[in-house]
């Protein structure tokens, strides 16, 4: 201890407490440092006008994206976290650059005259799928194609479903992806990179709306439309080898998206909720079970009395889960405890058309 019995017999007492609070408030920094010192947080930060992307490990930040662009968007971590794809607007267009986090530098990767936005890593971290959308004056048109980038033989393609608009793929291996498409409602869809097979896997235009899939193996996991006007939701999950749509959240989600995510590990099942339409949206994470089908029980619930908790994502340990409430980001650890990252007077980028996930977690 940094003080002994003769410190003890002659100091006063208020020095003693004084000595002993300054003690017991640099142990809870410390641990509030321990919390985050083993991940990292990419995100798209707004200030002036302009957004760039970010990169935080501990206390410290880094700018990675270009000079040359004021607007950069949809980061997402690679599987080995030594890599961050991301979305930066080059001229008129979204273009796909990555940042190597080891050697401190930015490649472009696409160059059509396209916007190209919200890219996910393949599970080898050879590829990278992305929506790509054409515009028309300058305007957004009625379809978007699933671009796939191939980092070792430096290819380009797209996916496209018959015209649909193809958007939020993720691939459930190296070789599949899963996608929403469609036009009015929307439906899942799967394509496999290697025989070119393009299926259906749910497509319910008269009934509900099925999309924004989050996979664990083989498990699929997204938000589903409980009515034509596609404004409650539930969650529900297929699996691939049945394809039957069932539903996990009972009590819908009023006036507002679920975008439910999986943990890497499986165990775990988060989502934005709220029961009415003037509530606080707040983040629940349900604990998974997989039996002879899979079942949910709440594990945590994490709110605020005056802010919406949004757009939840895991860790990649599955430790942690990172949030924002369109200003500030948040990590909280699967026992509830939340921190709030230092943006110093700057804010996240607000989620807007296709950038429901302007951060990531590593």
């Amino acid at each position: 201890m940094f003080f002994n019995k003769k410190f003890l017999k002659y100091k006063s007492p208020f020095i003693i407490l004084t000595l002993l609070l300054s003690y017991v408030l640099y142990i809870i920094q410390q641990d509030k440092n321990n919390h985050l010192r083993h991940i990292k947080i990419v995100a798209s930060i707004e200030s002036n006008d302009s957004s760039s992307i970010y990169l935080f490990k501990g206390s410290k930040e880094l700018k990675i994206s270009p000079l040359k662009s004021n607007q950069s968007i949809t980061p997402k971590f690679s599987n080995n976290g030594d890599l961050i794809a991301y979305s930066t607007k080059i001229g008129n267009y979204f273009q796909i650059f990555i940042y190597d986090v080891l050697k401190d530098s930015n490649q472009q990767i696409t160059f059509q005259s396209k916007d190209h936005l919200l890219p996910k890593w393949s599970p080898n971290d050879e590829k990278i799928t992305f929506i790509s959308i054409e515009k028309k004056n300058f305007n957004y048109s009625r379809t978007s194609n699933i671009g796939i980038y191939n980092r070792i033989n430096k290819n380009y393609s797209e996916i496209d479903n018959n015209n649909f608009q193809d958007v939020f793929p993720v691939f459930i291996d190296n070789e599949l992806i899963v996608f929403e498409s469609g036009i009015e409602s929307f439906g899942l869809f799967s394509y496999n990179l290697k025989t070119r097979l393009l299926k259906k896997l749910i497509f319910e235009p008269e009934i509900s709306a099925n999309g924004i899939p989050s996979v664990f193996k083989d498990y699929i996991f997204f938000e589903k439309s409980i009515d034509k006007q596609r404004e409650n939701y539930n969650n529900a999950y297929i699996k691939l080898s049945d394809k039957k749509s069932l539903i996990l959240l009972k009590k819908p989600a009023r006036k507002t998206n679920t975008t439910p995510v999986i943990s890497k590990n499986g165990n775990f099942l988060s989502y934005q909720y709220r029961e009415k339409e003037n509530e606080n949206f707040k983040v629940i994470v349900d604990k998974v079970f997989y039996d002879d089908r899979v079942t949910v029980k709440k594990h945590l619930e994490l709110k605020s009395k005056t802010d919406s908790y949004v757009y939840p994502l895991f860790s990649n340990n599955s430790k942690f889960i990172i949030f924002h409430n369109f200003k500030n980001i948040f990590v909280a650890n699967l026992k509830g405890k939340i921190t709030e990252i230092n943006l110093d007077q700057k804010k996240i980028r607000s989620s807007r058309f296709m950038e429901l996930w302007n951060f990531d977690i590593f």
